[in-house]
């Protein structure tokens, strides 16, 4: 294994660095394909697994909250007792 660092721009303007381990073939092939930019075929990878990652946890939220939100009466009768109160 070898260690690769990138740059990871943010949108504010400021970078980041970090290491990727990769294995040695690994980067015997990237250097093959030197006009790739990596850095940024890493940058994109990792902004769309944040994007997936915080849309599960939106959602694991929404179930926790759908769960923990249980309803007095059945949601016809309320629907029905809203109806006759606008009358």
């Amino acid at each position: 294994m070898i260690s690769l660092c990138m740059h990871i721009c943010c949108l504010t303007k400021m970078s980041a660095r970090i290491t990727v381990r990769i294995p040695k073939h690994l980067k015997e092939e990237m250097e093959r394909f030197s006009y790739v930019k990596w850095s940024e075929v890493v940058r994109e990878a990792i902004e769309e697994r944040v994007r997936l990652e915080r849309i599960k946890w939106g959602l694991e939220a929404m179930e926790r909250i759908s769960r923990e939100a249980r309803l007095d009466k059945p949601s016809h009768q309320l629907i029905r007792e809203l109806r006759d109160g606008l009358r």
